[in-house]
Formats: C-alpha cells, structure tokens, sequence
C-alpha cells in the first residue's frame, strides 16, 4: 500500500499557489520582472476546531494530519535570473495552538477561541527553478525545481526538526489564450539526525495533482485543482512516533493581475476530502514587484 502511494507522488496545493504565478504566466504576457517580495497567510479551519495539515504544507513541516497549527505565514523573495532560471527564500512563521495552563485567557487567545497560543519560526527554505522546455504545438513546458529547508523552527508543528530536499516537476499546457492545463508532482527527502532520545528518522513525503486555469478576464484568473499528499512516517528508534497518513485535497483559487503581473491571490481549499472535511483559506499577495 505505502509503496503504491510511493511510485504516484507529487506536489502541492500550495502549487495552487505556484501554479498561479506558473500558469499566469504562460496565460499572460507578462512584462520583464526582476525581483517580487511575497506574504501569503494560511487558515486552518475554525478557532473551536482542529484543523487538518497536508497539501502544500505538508513538505515543509512534514505533517499530514491533525495539527493544532491556527495560522502559517510566510514572507518570500524570488529573483528572475534569466527568462527561464528563478531564486527563491522564503520565512514562514505560524500561530500554534496549545492548551490553557491557568485560569486566565490571554487576549490573542480570546480573539480566537478558548485555547491559548504561541507565534514562533518556522523551518526557512531556499529554492531553484528551471524552465527545463519551453511550450510546443504538441508539447507541454516543463519547469524542474530544487528547494532545501534548514532545521529553524520553534516548534514542531512549524519544522521538520531535520533538514530537508525536495524536488518538483510541474507541466503547462496552454488549449487557449485563456485556458490552461497543469500537472505537477513533487518528493521530499528528510535527513535523519541522533538525538538525546536516539536516531530520528523521517519518512519521505510525496504529492501529486493537477488541474486547470481559466482567465475570466484581463486582470482575473481562476485555479481549479484537486491533489494528493502522503507519507511523513517518523520513527524514533524503529519507534513510530507519526503513522503513515494522506490528504486527499482540491482547491479553488482567484488572482488578480495588474500590468500583467500578479498581485493578490486567494485560494479556499478543502482537505481531508475522504474523511471529515477541513476548510482552509490561503491569501497571498505581492508587496513588491520590479
């Protein structure tokens, strides 16, 4: 079973995210842009309930599953090399939820429910993007990327806790001027580290998915996409401490454009789509574009 899932895997929701920049940009004619600072910020459910982690996430704090993770931003650069060869950092912080010790509620706890909360780092990450192909009549183009994240974070609900590599390949195909198909897929590879406990070992994780993009107008753009992510077994020892788990999801998302480039985006994603569904509404907009 697990090696089924592992031989199929690919990337993310978040690809909703980056297939949005990737897919506006074979939809739209775009003007030379240099450099973009981004911040995005990701719900996870309501504040009485526990959310559900995995999509795009699940790479980078390697959990799929019940999180008590409220909210995850990230501040992010990318710099276009070349017309085909991209960098990429990015920041993230999260709002983690954990319970009361005391009879008394902070006032961040009261603005979003019962339990108190803690704001911490995430695990930062740098990534390289190539456009391996460029669209033919026939063909699709193909963009390889390679990102690594560093053992930053504050909490594991944040972090890997263990360096990490993941590869992605994504694939474009433009049927219109206004309408495109994409697929991706992604791996992610975490390394083990010995700890006071014993040998941590983390489990790759692996997604999968694909969709379409519909320009409903000039400064509009609709993503339909529908993914899979599974893995993430962590041992301890040969000791599970994290099950196996998968996240079947499928999102919907809107960017808005100006002169050509994007700026604000919206996706609201279901997770979990198998079992209970879990909403989480991603927002991602661009501060900085030259």
């Amino acid at each position: 079973m697990k090696s089924r899932v592992g031989i199929a895997r690919s990337w993310q929701l978040g690809v909703v995210l980056v297939i949005l920049g990737l897919a506006a940009q074979v939809v739209y004619a775009q003007p030379p842009q240099r450099f973009r600072l981004d911040v995005s910020a990701a719900l996870f459910s309501g504040p009485n309930s526990r959310g559900f982690l995995g999509g795009i996430f699940a790479p980078t704090t390697t959990s799929i599953g019940r999180t008590q993770l409220a909210t995850l931003f990230d501040v992010s650069g990318v710099v276009n090399v070349t017309e085909r060869l991209s960098l990429s950092a990015g920041i993230p912080f999260g709002l983690v939820r954990r319970p009361e010790v005391g009879p008394e509620t902070s006032p961040v706890a009261q603005l979003f429910g019962e339990d108190e909360f803690d704001f911490g780092l995430g695990d930062v990450h740098a990534e390289l993007g190539y456009d391996v192909v460029g669209e033919r009549q026939f063909f699709p183009g193909v963009r390889l990327q390679v990102e690594g994240g560093a053992p930053t974070a504050d909490n594991l609900l944040l972090g890997a806790d263990l360096w990490r590599a993941t590869g992605r390949v994504s694939l474009t195909k433009s049927l219109h001027p206004r309408f495109i198909l994409f697929a991706n897929g992604s791996v992610s590879e975490f390394f083990e580290k010995e700890e006071k406990e014993g040998v941590v070992d983390q489990k790759p994780v692996i997604s999968f998915g694909g969709g379409a993009g519909i320009g409903i107008t000039q400064t509009l753009f609709m993503t339909l996409q529908i993914e899979e992510v599974s893995g993430g077994e962590r041992t301890v020892n040969d000791r599970i401490i994290v099950p196996f788990n998968r996240d079947l999801r499928a999102g919907l998302g809107l960017t808005r454009f100006s002169k050509g480039r994007p700026r604000f985006s919206v996706v609201v994603s279901g997770g979990r789509l198998q079992e209970d569904p879990t909403l989480i509404l991603t927002l991602r907009w661009a501060v900085l574009s030259f």
